[in-house]
Parts: C-alpha cells; sequence; structure tokens
C-alpha cells in the first residue's frame, strides 16, 4: 500500500509539474524596436548600405507606431590628391569628417518616405566629399 501511495504522489507531481511549465512556456513576450542606427567608418560601407533591409527590423510595430532610425560617420579622412581614405589627419590636402550623425523619425507606416529622406541625404554628403575633393 505504501508503494502505491508512493506512485499516486509522484505521478501528481509529475502532473503538477508539467501543467506549471506549460504555463511558464506559454507566456508571450511582446517586444518591439522603435529606435536602430548604423555607424560607418569608410566610403565601402557607406555605399553598401541597404536601408530597406535595416528598417525590416520595424516589421513587427504596428503601423501607428513611431520609429527612429539614425546614420552616423565616425571619421573619415581623405587625401584630395589621391581621393582614398586614409588614417590620419596630418596635411593641408586631406579633407575630414568626423562625428557626422543625422536621424529620421516618423510612423511606421511612413517608412518608404523616410528611406528616401536617408537615401537623399546620403547622396548629399556623398555629393559635398566628391566635390571637395575635386572631382
Amino acid at each position: 500500500m505504501k508503494t502505491y501511495r508512493w506512485i499516486v504522489c509522484l505521478t501528481i507531481f509529475l502532473l503538477t509539474s508539467s501543467v506549471i511549465s506549460q504555463e511558464i512556456n506559454n507566456t508571450e513576450i511582446d517586444m518591439k524596436v522603435t529606435e536602430f542606427g548604423v555607424v560607418v567608418n569608410s566610403l565601402e560601407e557607406l555605399d553598401g548600405l541597404n536601408w530597406n533591409e535595416y528598417f525590416s527590423i520595424f516589421d513587427e510595430n504596428k503601423e501607428d507606431a513611431d520609429i527612429k532610425m539614425f546614420f552616423k560617420i565616425n571619421e573619415l579622412i581623405f587625401n584630395k590628391k589621391s581621393n582614398h581614405a586614409i588614417q590620419e589627419l596630418n596635411s593641408i590636402n586631406h579633407i575630414a569628417i568626423s562625428n557626422l550623425e543625422f536621424s529620421v523619425s516618423g510612423l511606421k507606416s511612413e517608412k518608404k518616405m523616410l528611406i528616401q529622406k536617408i537615401e537623399n541625404y546620403l547622396n548629399s554628403v556623398k555629393e559635398i566629399i566628391r566635390l571637395s575633393l575635386g572631382n
């Protein structure tokens, strides 16, 4: 009889543990990304950005959710004569861009317009670099 009680208690314990663990595993976590940024250190990185891919991080958000995307150039230094990025600013023939940052924000439903703003801004930055280098 003791063995029977022991088996019944053990079975009840295992069933209770199973139900409790299922309740814990069924808990949903609602997490949304509202801000994301990209930092670059070279022109190659600047040219290789895919904003549609970066903005996909907001896909789980509702259409009326506020989102913000920022972009930052840490430091780019160019040699006017060779048009190549270099490591150190040490001549009047060098041009430096340092800590250039901008952001766009709006609703998730305005994603295409926000991407267009970023791309327009980056094209302006690239044009300024090109003109500064005399190309």
